[in-house]
This record gives C-alpha cells, structure tokens and sequence, in this order.
C-alpha cells in the first residue's frame, strides 16, 4: 500500500511539472505570433494594414495577405514590419508554401538607399538548409523583392547581407552581389 502511494505522489508531481512545462511553452508561442502592442509612453501612431506577402509554391510565387501592426509610417519601418512577417514564414498557406529563408533567420538591420535598393542584413541562419536548386533560390530572392515591392513605396531593387557584410551569392546559385530587381538575371 505505501508503494502505492508513493507511486501516486511521484506521478503526480511529474504530471504537475508536465503541465507547467506545458503552459510555459504556450505563453512563448502567444508571445512569438502576437504583435507588440503599443507603449502610450513612445507617443508614435500604430496602424494595421494588410500586406501581400510571396512565398515558394512549387515552380512560382503564391501570394499569402495578411494583416500587418505598423509602427510610424516611414518606409523603412513599413519595409522591417513585412521582412518580419516573411521570416515567420507561410501561415496561411502553411504546408502549401515553402519559407522564403530557413526557420530561425532573423533581420539585424535594413535600410533604404536613395535609389531604393532595400539593404537586407539577415543573420547567418539564412544560409543554412538552401534550397537544392537555382529555381528555388530564385523564388526565395524573388519572394522578398515582390513582397517589398509592392508594400513598400520607395523600394525598386532588393541586396542581401549576411552578419553585416556584402555576399557574392546566397546559396551558390545566383548571383546575389549587386541589387535585384524585376529584371533579375539567372546567369
């Protein structure tokens, strides 16, 4: 009889800490898909929008809406929010859409030359699990550039950085060392 009760407590200790394992990895993903509510303190005008977003379906792009929190208006905000939203990856069309980028890449910096070449700074993730060809690296630069095309006003050219430092090519398909636009060359 004592064994059985011992039995009972360790299991349900084991069950209360299963639960609590549980509901710490939910509040994590709540946190990671909600966005950043506005602070009344930063005094800067939020807005929602909807955004077209370009992702990977078999040989071409397919386009997912979704609607996207700004923060201001500038375009190089507006530029971040949508990069943001493309490195979560298809959710709409989850399991339909392949990710532009791997699982994990995150953005550390972006900014809009005068010419409207948008400077994409990803972290070194990006370059991990690639595509197996030159077609899907094309979709994978092509998904940014139209994504940010048409959200973003001022944007007519897309360029990559990894870490902060210009790159020659993403996956070693394409050339990806100058900007990229509609008339994009597979050469």
């Amino acid at each position: 009889m004592r064994v059985l009760w011992i039995f009972l407590a360790l299991a349900l200790i084991a069950a209360s800490l299963a639960a609590g394992v549980y509901k710490g990895r939910m509040r994590l993903l709540e946190q990671r898909t909600q966005p950043v509510l506005p602070s009344a303190a930063e005094g800067r005008a939020w807005e929602t929008v909807n955004a077209r977003l370009f992702f990977p379906k078999g040989d071409a792009l397919t386009a997912e809406e979704r609607r996207i929190t700004l923060r201001g208006a500038s375009d190089v905000e507006r530029a971040g929010a949508v990069i943001d939203e493309l490195l979560r990856g298809p959710i709409l069309l989850s399991g339909l859409a392949e990710p532009l980028v791997p699982s994990g890449t995150s953005l550390k910096g972006l900014f809009i030359d005068a010419d409207g070449s948008a400077y994409i700074d990803l972290d070194r993730s990006a370059l991990s699990g690639a595509p197996k060809d030159a077609t899907g690296e094309y979709l994978s630069i092509q998904g940014f550039y139209e994504s940010l095309r048409q959200n973003v006003g001022s944007v007519q050219a897309v360029k990559f950085l990894i870490d902060g430092k210009e790159i020659d090519t993403l996956w070693g398909h394409l050339d990806a060392g100058r900007p990229v636009a509609d008339e994009y060359d597979e050469e």
